[in-house]
């Protein structure tokens, strides 16, 4: 008995070192066909495996995003959803702003490949591993605004269901600072993750470092050409102005007309806190 109870331990002890915890609203759900397993797609940018048999714990799900719940969501180490619970909302995730209309077209700065160098090279690098990347790429942005007044944009890359099946992907969105070099337009983009790579690079070369078939990622003006052609392709870009946090700003955008204009504190204060491990200045 003593023998069984501490191998039960250690049983117990390793599902916890594998398993994790997520905390986060549902985004949207991919139900899938015959056979397929279901994508359930986090709005932190984290997507969960669900087996397609299990119907009881899929119409629990689909009860929690209608409802708008927070959710704890229990992941093994391949991704796969185990359980679920309701949760308080997580401060700082859900900011609210008044919508508003811009005056004159939003223009990001061009600058020079030199500039764009040690723009990278400022970039802050003290992060928290596990923080999210659209509060990296947040502070980046509001940095450089604030120091140097640059109007950098973002871009968004979108993994489709698609790719996500069949490289059992674990993220279905990751978004970077971008800045125009030499020139408006897509052919002059310059990406600025300072956490993945090494310096600014064109749009193909950063995104062939997660996209494992290697394909061009198609470039869309709208988040619903995205949403609404999930097997078509591996990837989607999404161009938007440094004030757009997260893919549901696009949604908004797109659906609403709400147009974000300026930096909202709250949004900017929660994105120090999560990604990064000395506050703002």
């Amino acid at each position: 008995m003593k023998h069984y109870l501490i191998g039960l331990f250690v049983l117990l002890c390793s599902f916890h070192a594998l398993a994790e915890k997520v905390k986060s609203k549902i985004d949207s759900i991919d139900v899938g066909l015959e056979g397929e397993e279901h994508l359930v797609k986090m709005a932190i940018g984290r997507v969960a495996f669900l087996d397609h048999n299990d119907k009881f714990l899929l119409k629990k799900i689909q009860e929690h995003y209608a409802k708008g719940d927070w959710l704890e969501i229990m992941l093994d180490k391949q991704s796969n959803l185990k359980s679920l619970r309701v949760i308080d909302p997580v401060p700082g995730n859900d900011a609210l702003f008044e919508p508003k209309s811009l005056r004159d077209p939003y223009v990001p700065t061009v600058v020079t490949l030199t500039k764009a160098k040690n723009m990278f090279i400022r970039m802050r690098r003290d992060w928290k591993s596990s923080g999210q990347c659209f509060n990296r790429a947040h502070v980046w942005t509001f940095e450089e605004f604030q120091k140097n007044q640059t109007n950098l944009n973002k871009v968004f890359l979108f993994f489709t269901s698609k790719y996500i099946r069949t490289y059992r992907f674990g993220w279905w969105f990751h978004v970077t600072p971008m800045t125009y070099v030499g020139g408006s337009g897509r052919a002059y983009w310059k990406m600025l993750d300072r956490r993945y790579t090494s310096g600014p690079l064109n749009s193909k070369t950063w995104s062939d470092i997660f996209i494992k078939s290697k394909k061009t990622c198609k470039t869309v003006k709208k988040y619903s050409e995205y949403r609404e052609n999930q097997r078509s392709q591996d990837c989607y870009f999404i161009e938007a102005p440094m004030y757009f946090v997260v893919p549901s700003d696009l949604d908004r955008l797109e659906s609403l007309g709400e147009e974000r204009t300026e930096y909202v504190d709250v949004e900017v204060d929660h994105a120090y806190w999560d990604a990064f491990k000395t506050p703002q200045p």
